[in-house]
Parts: C-alpha cells; sequence; structure tokens
C-alpha cells in the first residue's frame, strides 16, 4: 500500500512543521537561556529504508528522550544526541562539569528528559490548533541505545501498512560558543495524524 504525498501537501506539511518547529525554537532558548536554538532540517517522505539513510541516524551509542503523543492523533516525538553532545547539553543546564566517563546521575536524567518535555509540550501546543484535536505529551522514556535502532521501531508502525514513511528532522544550533552541541528532533506522526494536517492546510 502507498501513501505517498504529493508536491502541495508536502510543502503544506513544510509549512506546518516550519512553524511547530519556530514555537520549540523558542522554548528552547527560553529553556537554555539563550544557548540553543532550532532548525528545521528535513520534511521526509520515503521508504523506511531511504529514511533511515537520509535521516542520518548512525549505530553508534545514543541518549534519547521518547514522547508518545497522546489523544486521538497519535505519534512520537525523539530527541536525540551522541553522548557527547547529551553530556554538555546537561552541563549547560545544571552547571556541572561534563563527567563523560562517569555513569549518568539523576541530575544528568533528569535535565535531558526535561529537555524532552519542553520540546513536546511546545510542538504539540503549535499542532492541536492547526488539525483541531487535542493532543499532549507523555512523559519522556530516557534510553540510552542504538538510535538506528529506536528510530526504526518508531516508524515501523507507518511502515506496516503503507510503503513509505514520513518523519520530519529539527536540528539544534547553538549559539556564540566554542562548543557545538550536535543533536535532532524528530517527530513521527501516525499516517491520521499526518493526514489530518494535511487535510487543515490542503483542505
Amino acid at each position: 500500500m502507498s501513501l505517498t504525498s504529493t508536491d502541495h501537501e508536502m510543502d503544506a506539511l513544510r509549512l506546518v512543521f516550519g512553524l511547530a518547529t519556530e514555537n520549540a525554537s523558542r522554548a528552547i532558548s527560553r529553556w537554555t537561556q539563550g544557548g540553543l536554538v532550532l532548525s528545521l532540517d528535513d520534511v521526509c517522505e520515503a521508504t523506511l529504508e531511504e529514511a533511515i539513510a537520509r535521516l542520518g541516524v548512525g549505530d553508534q551509542p545514543a541518549v534519547m528522550a521518547v514522547l508518545s503523543i497522546e489523544g486521538d492523533l497519535p505519534g512520537d516525538i525523539l530527541l536525540t544526541f551522541g553522548e557527547r553532545d547529551a553530556r554538555q547539553l546537561c552541563a549547560d543546564l545544571t552547571g556541572l562539569p561534563a563527567n563523560r566517563d562517569e555513569p549518568w546521575s539523576d541530575i544528568e536524567e533528569s535535565a535531558i528528559a526535561e529537555t524532552g518535555n519542553i520540546l513536546g509540550s511546545a510542538y504539540l501546543n503549535a499542532l492541536t490548533p492547526v488539525v483541531g484535536k487535542q493532543m499532549t505529551p507523555s512523559p519522556p522514556a530516557l534510553i540510552h541505545d542504538f538510535g538506528c535502532s529506536v528510530v526504526e521501531q518508531l516508524l515501523m508502525t507507518q511502515a506496516m501498512i503503507s510503503e513509505t514513511v514520513f518523519v520530519s528532522r529539527t536540528t539544534f544550533q547553538r549559539r556564540n560558543a566554542l562548543e557545538t552541541i550536535d543533536g535532532d528532533v524528530l517527530v513521527i506522526p501516525s499516517l491520521e495524524l499526518k493526514d489530518a494536517m494535511q487535510q487543515a492546510v490542503v483542505g
């Protein structure tokens, strides 16, 4: 079964995710005291294998916060960092040293989880008025695993009923600092949520 969007529909989805990213960027900027902003990098519709390759999700260990979209139109939001970047973000947020060789502390895990919660809430606050349905994020689940494996698992729900999968990727940009923080936010809507966004904008 193929549920591929037209070019016009993809343009509409890029517009929706662009607006949601702006809202999330303002939220993350406040949370990091202006240290980080977000930039919409890709709105991707492709086969599962092509999407994984296009997203650049490697087979290296990653630190991730996963939030389910709860309500009539489900989906998932994934915040993902490499180990070094996640530790640096925690150091920025807590003022503690980035102890990259030590086990993760409760404070560090709470910082990543709260970052995911803030981003998830900001995205859904922007998307809810578009689709006219209430959506809320679940509490973040913190995962230390291989990024490729987790992303593939989250996309599998779409892949089971369609030849293509849909996902948006937003990247972090750090302002005025010597050390970068590389990370992504992936929004993986159900096909029902994707269709609702298309209908709201395209009609």
